[in-house]
C-alpha cells in the first residue's frame, strides 16, 4: 500500500523546487551586468583592475572570445571581468548569478572558454617562464 502522505510531501517539495527555480530565472533575467555603473575603487576591489585597464587588457591580450555553439553574446570586457571576479572570490557560481546577471552554467561556460582561449594564445609564456632557472633548482627543491 502506498503512503499517501509521503506522496503528497514529495509532490509539494517538487512544486516548491519548481517555484524557486522560476524565481531564480526571473531574478537573473532582471539583472544586467554593467561594469560602468561601479565606482573606480569598487571595480579595482572586485576585479583587481580599473575600468580603463580592463579594456586595455582585452586589447593587449587579444581576448575576443566567441561562443558559437551556445550563441552567447558576451562583450570581451565582460568575459575578462567574469574571469577576474571568479579568480578574486571564493564564491560559487550560484553566488555570482545575481551580481553578474547570468546563470551559473553560463558563467562557468564563459569562464572556461575565456581561460582556454587565453591559454591557447598565451599559455606558452606561462609554461616556459623561467624554465632554465627551474631546471637548475629542481634537484634542490626535490631534496
Amino acid at each position: 500500500m502506498v503512503d499517501l502522505d509521503h506522496l503528497v510531501r514529495k509532490y509539494l517539495r517538487a512544486q516548491r523546487e519548481v517555484e524557486l527555480s522560476l524565481d531564480r530565472r526571473r531574478r537573473i533575467r532582471t539583472t544586467a551586468f554593467n561594469l560602468e555603473v561601479f565606482f573606480s575603487q569598487d571595480v579595482r576591489t572586485l576585479f583587481r583592475f580599473f575600468h580603463e585597464h580592463l579594456g586595455r587588457l582585452v586589447d593587449l591580450l587579444d581576448a575576443y572570445v566567441s561562443f558559437p555553439p551556445t550563441r552567447f553574446c558576451v562583450p570581451p570586457v565582460d568575459c575578462l571581468a567574469i574571469v577576474m571576479r571568479r579568480l578574486e572570490t571564493p564564491l560559487r557560481w550560484v553566488g555570482l548569478e545575481d551580481f553578474l546577471g547570468r546563470s551559473d552554467s553560463a558563467l562557468c561556460h564563459i569562464f572556461y572558454t575565456t581561460v582556454m582561449m587565453m591559454m591557447d594564445k598565451w599559455g606558452a609564456l606561462l609554461t616556459e617562464l623561467r624554465v632554465e632557472f627551474m631546471r637548475e633548482r629542481a634537484s634542490l627543491y626535490a631534496e
